[in-house]
């Protein structure tokens, strides 16, 4: 019994080798992805997927709640999806794209001839089970754009690595507000996880604007652990030590 027991215990261990395997995602011109959610507040949004880089044009009235968020637009592509409980359960998501950011800002009301700024980000999303969840990454560009004038970014790649569930919040489509305390599941017991990209516009002074957000380069590498095939074959053989046992046990006679 001493002997079943090690051999058991030994099978587990030898199975318990693993390696990582990467599913990619990518997309040069964005030009496959779709609404998939909306919350608007006193914006208007244009999506343009013609030319090389997916363009969203978004206006905002001087009419805006200081500190609100004016518009969140979530896009994904269909074909970008992952199946934890058929392709294994994910360990970590890298996420980039290449972003070239311009906005145009009328004359400030607050601050007459001050520049106005705005935070220049990209956010990967997550459509999981009819919820949306997004990331959120901070380019350290910035966008400066002078009262009555316009100003532009320039194309600037921007990404992370090693991203786990708790890196993405769920979107609320009714509010418009992100909630850090719910994530998706990257669980084998998770379902189909498709791919895509939020776009936010907040409000911090009541001027009227209008943003051009130009995405291209996009790709999302998505790490789950398999078994190494030395540890398959070492499994293997490790269950066939334990039938060995077994067999042998069976023929033992009592005298």
């Amino acid at each position: 019994m001493k002997s079943l027991r090690t051999a058991l215990i030994a099978a587990a261990l030898l199975a318990s080798g693993s390696a990582q395997a990467a599913t990619t995602f990518t997309d040069g011109s964005l030009s496959d992805f779709t609404q998939a959610t909306l919350f608007t507040n006193t914006a208007g949004l244009t999506i343009d997927t013609t030319g090389p880089a997916l363009e969203l044009t978004i206006t905002q009235p001087g009419t805006a709640t200081a500190g609100s968020t004016v518009l969140a637009v979530g896009l994904v592509e269909s074909l970008f999806t992952y199946d934890p409980a058929t392709q294994g359960k994910i360990d970590a998501i890298n996420a980039s794209v290449l972003k070239d950011f311009s906005a145009n800002v009328s004359d400030a009301v607050v601050s007459p001839g001050a520049p106005f700024t705005f935070n220049n980000t990209f956010r990967p999303l997550i459509e999981q089970g009819g919820q949306f969840y997004s990331g959120f990454f901070v380019s350290p560009t910035s966008l400066v754009a002078p009262a009555g004038s316009g100003s532009t970014t320039g194309a600037h790649s921007i990404g992370g690595t090693g991203l786990t569930a708790s890196s993405f919040s769920l979107f609320d489509p009714a509010t418009g507000a992100f909630n850090a305390a719910v994530h998706p599941d990257f669980s084998s017991s998770g379902s189909a996880l498709t791919f895509g990209l939020f776009q936010v516009l907040g409000s911090t002074n009541p001027e009227s604007s209008t943003v051009i957000a130009d995405y291209s380069n996009y790709k999302v590498t998505v790490f789950s652990a398999v078994p190494e095939n030395a540890s398959w074959e070492m499994m293997i053989g490790g269950f066939g030590l334990i039938g060995g046992l077994m067999r042998r046990r069976g023929r033992l006679v009592v005298s």
